[in-house]
């Protein structure tokens, strides 16, 4: 065989073959063939130079310098003796009977994958049988990855965990097994091993979770135990609510939670009252706490609803507990998208609406407005609407102009908003970018807002983090306050509702074109 092998091979296996041909001694040719073949599988050359190492640690060196893989049971693993190895440019076999010298565990080689089990003990003469090698993934109910996940085999002590990809592997001594998977939040599944050991599995969340882990401003406690009011809002729902900012979508969805507009105006802030108001005189707005920053009288345009996470909601005397004073109007807790470990996640959304007025004040016609002129003020009515042999009954059928119809609108609303997620095990990351424009109903009215964020985390070592959380908005509101502040003058809607529908002696075009009406201002200028 050393004649065999070293040389040319292809030269030295013709001569061979030629000379055992001459001598009939094919057999010996086959066998010489194979022998190459198995030599050449296992020839990669390995260099080991350790000291009363573990076995975990050799294994992880063997895979840097080779092609394969090791499967163990760290249970098992623990009962192996450290080794003591000084080898050198040895091929796979060489150095696995180095490293299970005198060890309770023997090894077997499956391709490229080296399956490591405790040496089996005759019984009556026979073995149990062999070790069976389960794997596969472990994903969540959106098809990510799930770390973490606790993987067992049923009435035994043999457990395992997924790794950052989600990814799984464990030994089974029975083929009747079962295997079962579970972590906290979803619901615990059991399979049984058939003829297929690539187990693939999805975790679906548990709706009713009584010993869920709340964590609250204090610290941690079970949901069963928490004797406080707590309400949290669906975000797969609110995210369906086309409007510029979460306070708008909370309306009618947690219960004490009161959630009004103080007017149409686009980009108006609404007001939020919880349990309903404290004080008559201050203001009655609850404390928003924004990925753990406390925050008071915060604008929440600042924020889109699609990076929104979570939001929790205290309701009673426990947020005063935590927060002090500044939570006793109650506390609204937010949580925004962060990255994860895995692929980068790209998301694109976008709408376009239209809004419009959908109710009119019914108003007076002109022939109605005149006459209630006349019987308000008969001298100056008479002066502006009975010129030219006028009279009222000229004025029952003559058009008039309905203000309402000059000041609303069909406006439109369109929102655009791009995000990128991901990172791995050390460092994560979310960015998303968002433009939001609204026309107001009522005329030159409307709200603009650009907005970015940009989260990063890292995991310098396994003590420290490092991360950055920025907000980035810029917002413009503009048009006239469709309210006065504290009186009706300057009230937009009042004005249009009261302004009349009849110019007089002006032509209705007349009327809507000046920025006055001259035929008031000289009637009533004394």
């Amino acid at each position: 065989m050393k004649y065999f092998i070293a040389g040319n091979v292809s030269t030295r296996l013709c001569r061979l073959l030629k000379f055992l041909r001459d001598k009939k001694l094919y057999f010996f040719t086959a066998i010489g063939v194979i022998s190459l073949l198995h030599s050449k599988t296992y020839a990669q050359n390995i260099s080991l130079s350790e000291k009363n190492e573990n076995l975990e640690e050799i294994f992880k060196k063997i895979e840097k310098q080779s092609d394969y893989v090791f499967i163990f049971n760290t249970i098992s693993l623990s009962k192996s003796k450290p080794v003591t190895i000084k080898i050198k440019n040895a091929n796979i076999l060489q150095v696995l009977d180095k490293c299970f010298k005198n060890q309770p565990l023997t090894y077997t080689i499956v391709k490229k994958t080296i399956i490591i089990k405790e040496r089996e003990i005759k019984v009556n003469g026979f073995l149990p049988e062999e070790a069976i090698v389960v794997y596969g993934t472990v994903t969540d109910e959106k098809d990510n990855p799930f770390s973490g996940v606790q993987v067992s085999i049923k009435n035994t002590g043999i457990l395992t965990l997924t790794d950052e990809n989600g990814y799984y592997k464990i030994v089974l001594s029975d083929k009747n097994s079962i295997i079962a998977f579970d972590i906290l939040g979803y619901n615990k599944q059991e399979f049984s091993i058939t003829d297929n050991y690539n187990l693939d599995v999805k975790l679906v969340p548990e709706l009713k979770v009584l010993e869920e882990i709340l964590v609250l401003g204090y610290g941690e406690i079970n949901k069963r135990d928490l004797t406080g009011a707590i309400a949290a809002v669906s975000i797969k729902d609110l995210v369906k609510a086309p409007v510029k900012s979460f306070d708008d979508a909370l309306a009618g969805r947690i219960a004490g939670v009161q959630v009004t507009s103080p007017d149409g105006q686009p980009g108006a802030p609404a007001k939020i009252l919880i349990r309903g108001g404290n004080s008559v005189t201050q203001d009655n707005s609850p404390l928003y706490v924004i990925d753990g920053f406390p925050m008071e009288d915060y604008n929440l345009n600042a924020i889109n609803p699609a990076d929104i996470e979570a939001i929790e909601v205290l309701k009673d005397a426990s947020s005063t507990a935590i927060y002090g004073a500044r939570g006793a109007n109650g506390v609204i807790i937010i949580n925004t998208k962060k990255g994860f470990n895995g692929k980068p996640v790209f998301a694109f959304s976008n709408y376009y609406g239209i809004q419009k007025n959908t109710f009119d004040i019914d108003l007076m016609n002109p022939y109605e407005f005149v006459k209630y002129q006349i019987e308000l003020d008969s001298a100056t009515a008479s002066d502006l609407y009975f010129t030219d042999g006028k009279n009222l009954e000229s004025y029952r059928n003559k058009k008039g102009i309905n203000w309402q119809d000059q000041l609303f609108r069909s406006a439109a609303m369109r929102n655009h908003h791009l995000s990128i997620r991901g990172g791995n095990k050390d460092s994560k990351y979310a960015i998303s970018g968002s433009v939001f424009k609204q026309d107001g109903i009522v005329i030159a009215s409307g709200f603009d807002r650009y907005q970015g964020r940009v989260v990063l985390d890292q995991n310098l070592s396994p003590k420290i983090k490092i991360g950055l959380n920025s907000n980035f908005s810029s917002f413009k509101s503009y048009g006239t306050p469709f309210t006065g502040s504290r009186t009706t003058h300057l009230n937009l809607l009042i004005n249009a509702w009261q302004y009349r529908p009849i110019a007089g002696d002006l032509s209705l075009d007349k009327l809507l074109s000046d920025a006055q009406d001259p035929a008031v201002i000289s009637a009533t200028n004394y």
